[in-house]
């Protein structure tokens, strides 16, 4: 009889005990996977392995654009809200890493709850994909859990799942990823039907020009363009200006089959150092400088004349 109320006794006290054990455990732990990163990681197929911090980061060139994230599911459409996100521009943190030339690069985001996801080196490379550090003004920590909080990858148009928060690590490969999502066979280009791309700030600046055939120029600068004019197939030049006692920054990217390499950039006459990152064709040129009124000549090689279709692309 006593040895059978002691057994009672010892069941209800593990039934009491242990759920609140687990608890316990499963938020500790929670907690410590899945707070805001102290750092960033830039890793995989890159010539200048990045480790960073996020206060750092805050004095890094930013970029800003009031875009939707919507997530999948959810009811009709799923959850969504739309902020004005700004952060920094992803190209600037792959230039600064030195993607290494190949075939087929993607790059993977991975956070510190092991949520994951990835994209083309292309789709990386646009002006508008942005590691995001606020939004509305403030501290994504100040915003609502779902939306914001920790630092997330803004992918305008791309579905939620795409967006990760809490990026702790960035890993270029050269294989097809597949993340948390894609491996239950969500898509891995993620595009939301009938979206428009946000505009950014500092705006996408447009040129056109003609030669043996037609092309079109777009940029993205802390400076501001003040002229722009080209000497076909072989010379891009710009005249820009930006306050004295301040850094900028510059970022051109055109398809190859227009102006091909090897590239050379002078500001005022003097050749400058800039990183070159390639994907899908395209040639992305990232350069900064002390701000000032500049002239800056991009020279290239004559190829492909006359192959049609040839473009520019210029972000500012």
């Amino acid at each position: 009889m006593k040895a059978s109320l002691l057994l009672v006794l010892t069941i209800m006290s593990i039934a009491v005990i242990f759920p609140a054990f687990l608890a316990n455990y499963k938020t500790e732990n929670v907690i410590q996977a899945s707070g805001a990163p102290e750092w960033l990681v830039i890793e995989g197929l890159v010539e200048n392995p990045l480790n960073i911090s996020y206060a750092k980061l805050r004095n890094f060139p930013q970029i800003s654009e009031v875009t939707m994230l919507q997530c999948v599911g959810g009811g009709q459409g799923g959850y969504t809200v739309t902020y004005n996100w700004g952060g920094i521009p992803l190209f600037y943190l792959l230039s600064m890493a030195k993607v290494i030339p190949g075939d087929y690069r993607e790059v993977v985001f991975r956070a510190t709850d092991l949520f994951s996801s990835s994209v083309t080196l292309q789709t990386a490379m646009e002006p508008t994909t942005i590691l995001a550090l606020w939004a509305n003004g403030t501290d994504l920590e100040q915003v609502p859990y779902w939306f914001g909080r920790g630092y997330r990858v803004v992918l305008p148009c791309r579905w939620g799942y795409k967006w990760v928060k809490w990026v702790n690590r960035i890993t270029i490969v050269d294989y097809d990823y597949k993340g948390t999502y894609e491996q239950l066979g969500y898509s891995d280009e993620a595009f939301r039907p009938n979206c428009t791309m946000p505009e950014t700030n500092p705006p996408i600046q447009n040129f056109t020009g003609i030669g043996l055939i037609e092309y079109f120029v777009q940029a993205l600068s802390s400076s501001s363009i003040e002229t722009f004019s080209y000497n076909p197939y072989t010379k891009l030049v710009f005249n820009i200006s930006g306050p004295e006692a301040s850094s900028g920054y510059f970022y051109v990217r055109f398809l190859k089959d227009f102006l091909a390499g090897p590239y050379q950039v002078y500001m005022n006459g003097n050749p400058i150092e800039y990183s070159q990152t390639e994907a899908d064709g395209n040639v992305y040129l990232c350069f900064t400088y002390a701000h000032s009124s500049h002239t800056i000549i991009i020279e290239g090689t004559l190829e492909g004349v006359g192959g049609g279709g040839g473009r520019i692309y210029l972000i500012r």
